[in-house]
């Protein structure tokens, strides 16, 4: 999804797109990824790159359960979103390293 896109996520479909870490700064490593609603709106879902903990909307940051993860240059991060309403309505988020396997990191994504 392209940053700042226009791209609209639609129910029913599933998602799937990689981004691979070019370079981080130095003195601001920390980089975000996940979600956000229409026109930047509610609801957010989003990871850091420095530890893996998310964040849903202004709610604060929380540890990963399988504990802290640093997403290093050269990494690549393949996402997952999953509009299918599978799960209770909701859309999940699910994200890999490299060649890791997928973790959900969201799985109450309001879908309207």
């Amino acid at each position: 999804i392209p940053v700042a896109g226009t791209l609209k996520l639609v129910k029913g479909s599933i998602y799937r797109w990689a981004l691979r870490i070019i370079k981080k700064c130095p003195h601001r490593p920390q980089l975000q990824f996940g979600l956000h609603g229409l026109n930047h709106e509610k609801p957010w879902r989003l990871v850091t790159t420095s530890r893996c903990s998310t964040s849903r909307d202004d709610d604060p940051w929380m540890d990963r359960p399988a504990g802290d993860l640093d997403i290093k240059e050269g990494d690549v991060v393949h996402l997952q979103v999953d509009m299918r309403q599978l799960h209770n309505h909701v859309a999940t988020v699910e994200f890999a390293i490299n060649d890791g396997p997928y973790e959900v990191c969201f799985d109450d994504v309001p879908i309207s």
